[in-house]
């Protein structure tokens, strides 16, 4: 780092960190708490998500593959869907067009 005193510039050397001291770091033990507790609540709900997308599909006779890759991303933009169909004309078509990227890109990401 330097630091300037009378007109002179100074460098002053701080000493580097160990391995064993960046990874008891507040920063790094902060961060590897949410990480287990990111994985933990992933471990409690996607049972019983699972377990419904499941009976869904079973009571609606559609595979679970057509639930998780087309009924829920439209549902998750069904407002943009709901919108286009009740736009003007000439939005209609820029508005559907943004509709389906959409659709498009939650299908790809998740």
């Amino acid at each position: 780092m330097l630091q300037e005193e009378n007109g002179v510039l100074k460098l002053e050397i701080k000493p580097k960190k160990t391995l064993v001291t960046k990874l008891l770091s507040m920063e790094t033990l902060i961060a590897t708490t949410e990480v287990i507790v990111g994985i933990l609540i992933v471990l409690f709900l996607a049972k019983p998500f699972m377990l419904n997308i499941q009976l869904l599909s079973i009571s609606a006779g559609i595979p679970s593959f057509y639930i998780v890759f087309a009924m829920i991303p439209f549902a998750r933009n069904l407002k943009n869907t709901l919108s286009t169909r009740f736009c003007r004309g000439k939005d209609k078509k820029r508005v559907s067009s943004n509709t389906f990227s959409e659709v498009s890109l939650t299908i790809t990401i998740h």
